[in-house]
Order: C-alpha cells, then sequence, then structure tokens
C-alpha cells in the first residue's frame, strides 16, 4: 500500500469514485495532524516562559492547519468533487506541511536557544532589580 504513494500515477491521475485504502489513510494522517496540533495548543496555556510558548504556538498552527485543511481536501475527496477531490491537493498539503516545518526547525536550530538563553538572563536581572512594586 506504501508504494502507491511513491508512484507518479498516484497522485495525478483522476481517481475513482471509491474511496481507496490509501485516501482512508491519508484522512486519518490529517486527523493525527489536527489532534496533534490540539495537543500543542493545550501545551501552550501551560508554559510559563513565553519563548517556550512561542514554539509551541508555530507547532500548534502548524499542525492544525495542515490537520484542517487535509481533511477539508478529504470531504471533496469523499464527495466525489472532480477537481478539488485529485490527490495532488493533498501532496500539496503535506508539501507546503512540510516547507512550514523546515522553518520552525530553523527558527528551533538558529534561533530558539539563544532567545531563550536572554530570556533567562532577563528574568534572574529582573528578579534583583528592586522595582517600584516592592517599595
Amino acid at each position: 500500500m506504501f508504494s502507491q504513494f511513491l508512484h507518479s500515477e498516484f497522485w495525478f491521475i483522476q481517481p475513482s469514485s471509491f474511496l481507496s485504502s490509501p485516501d482512508r489513510l491519508l484522512f486519518y494522517v490529517f486527523v493525527g495532524l489536527s489532534i496533534i496540533g490540539i495537543v500543542a495548543a493545550i501545551i501552550r496555556k501551560f508554559l510559563r516562559n513565553k519563548i517556550e510558548a512561542k514554539l509551541a504556538s508555530r507547532f500548534f498552527h502548524l499542525f492544525l492547519t495542515t490537520g484542517l485543511l487535509g481533511i477539508i481536501w478529504f470531504a471533496f475527496r469523499y464527495e466525489n468533487t472532480q477537481v478539488l477531490g485529485l490527490r495532488y491537493w493533498a501532496a500539496l498539503i503535506i508539501l507546503a506541511g512540510l516547507v512550514w516545518l523546515g522553518f520552525i526547525l530553523k527558527f528551533l536550530v538558529f534561533n530558539f536557544f539563544q532567545e531563550l538563553r536572554e530570556y533567562r538572563h532577563e528574568a534572574v536581572k529582573n528578579k534583583y532589580i528592586a522595582g517600584s512594586k516592592s517599595r
């Protein structure tokens, strides 16, 4: 079944009116991505560090958007819509999600730890500076 995903005919030919098992698999993948997005939103609410919450927010937006767009594609596929139900739309959604993930990983590798270090340094510095509220 997974070998079908590697052939260009699978992605670019007009699919039959019946849902195949790869179509259902793509639906489950998109539902899973949506659930991961919702979990990332819940995790984001419990994070006190704003830099870590920023990273969780990026993952939330990525997974929820990709998952919901995929579910919308599956609805078009289920209703046998000729143009919007084609499988290459699912491939474009997955490809866009991977590009988006690349930008998040770039942020994680190059900026996240530096921003986290600066945030923690500022938190320690502000902890010992006497403010107007402490007088």
